[in-house]
């Protein structure tokens, strides 16, 4: 087995840091809906950002569907 190239690796760290953005939406999403009732919102996210994974579009893509709903509703915000 070869070593990989560097466009390869490259490759890689974007890939795990996409999976890194897109866990901790995830996760963001989880803890608003544990701390306030945002159950409506989080359900909406997760709908949505199904559908745009199953498109084949980006961790980050899928990241923006799943909490958009919470900055929609003003349940977060990029100041908390």
């Amino acid at each position: 087995m070869s070593e990989p190239t560097a466009p390869n690796l490259q490759s890689l760290e974007t890939e795990r840091a996409a999976a890194e953005v897109l866990r901790r939406a995830e996760e963001l999403a989880c803890t608003v809906a544990e701390q306030i009732d945002a159950s409506a919102s989080v359900s909406e996210g997760r709908e949505v950002s199904a559908i745009v994974a199953a498109l084949g579009l980006s961790p980050q893509l899928v990241a923006a569907a799943l909490v958009y709903p919470l900055v929609r509703d003003d349940l977060i915000s990029i100041n908390n």
